[in-house]
């Protein structure tokens, strides 16, 4: 490199990916370990690159980004870590790391943002480089901590997926299609891709409901909902953590006393066998909410078990 003084040079004994430059010198990120270089780069303080984070790297140039003196990366062994220079790196990814390991998980491809846009939208950005993505973003007050949302699986796919300033001081979610195809922004006011209505769902579980010796007596399931789109269906699956879910049919405005909420979809879902009126016995279980395809912001408020325990025979 032209400019630049023979004694600036530092070898590394790894592919070198990024370099982002802090107030204490410059962080190296090859794709094996992380370095630190520091010095005046003068004969009397020459550059001295020095072992930083031994064990942990990056295979791409997009699966790391900035968030002021923080630094969010997606690592070389499929873990996204949060590193702070000056006190270390943490594991944010835990709670979701067998999702970060399946197939479609590859650190080659992978794409890391920290994205601002007003107060609604702050969040750290981790795509597949292929479908969508997780979301991180602080606990909402008044609890504390960080917050996984599901995978959002984007109709038409996600390659590129960074956080752009568009104009001064306005930054924009962009993302790049996977094949020939529009850039696309994160839009808060419509709820479909790129004009693309999309299903929705979660699944809550496995619960646990009784411990040895006991079982849950289920009688039904109660859920509030904004009255926004649709009314969300429920399918549960009762002594297993996998499998087909099975969809409760019966339902009914909740209580079913009281006139019908106009602001809410409250509604009542039966476990309770139709004829026999016997309770769905089980001591653990998973629930899946889901709504159809449709351009709206369901949202559900609350959702309750209604039931008692019984002791073995």
């Amino acid at each position: 490199m032209e400019g630049v003084p023979p004694i600036n040079n530092a070898v590394f004994p790894s592919l070198v990916e990024r370099i982002v430059p802090t107030n204490t010198g410059a962080i190296i990120f090859t794709v094996s370990d992380i370095y630190s270089i520091s010095g005046s780069g003068t004969a009397s303080s020459p550059l001295l690159p020095l072992p930083y984070v031994p064990g942990i790297g990056i295979l791409s140039y997009n699966a790391l980004h900035q968030n002021g003196s923080i630094i969010g990366l997606f690592s070389s062994d499929s873990q996204f870590l949060v590193f702070d220079p000056s006190s270390g790196v943490t594991q944010f990814g835990f709670p979701i790391g067998d999702q970060f390991e399946k197939s479609n998980w590859n650190p080659q491809n992978a794409y890391v943002t920290w994205h601002v846009a007003g107060s609604q939208d702050q969040a750290w950005y981790v795509s597949d480089g292929s479908t969508g993505w997780f979301r991180l973003n602080p606990t909402a007050s008044p609890e504390s901590g960080l917050t996984w949302n599901p995978f959002a699986t984007i109709v038409g796919g996600a390659k590129a997926v960074q956080s752009i300033e568009v104009s001064p001081g306005v930054h924009k979610l962009l993302i790049g299609s996977t094949g020939n195809g529009p850039i696309l922004k994160r839009d808060l006011t419509t709820n479909a891709d790129n004009g693309v209505a999309y299903t929705a769902f979660f699944t809550i579980g496995s619960i646990v409901l009784a411990q040895p010796g006991q079982i849950a007596e289920l009688a039904f399931i109660t859920t509030d909902s904004k009255v926004v789109g649709s009314r969300p269906t429920i399918s549960v699956l009762l002594g297993e953590i996998s499998g087909t879910f099975d969809p409760l049919d019966r339902w009914e405005d909740d209580p079913p006393q009281l006139e019908p909420s106009q602001t809410t979809y409250a509604q009542r879902f039966y476990l309770l066998d139709a004829d026999s009126q016997i309770p769905a016995l089980c001591r653990h279980m998973q629930i899946k909410v889901s709504w159809p395809a449709e351009n709206a912001a369901n949202e559900l408020l609350s959702l309750t078990l209604f039931g008692g325990y019984a002791a073995e025979a």
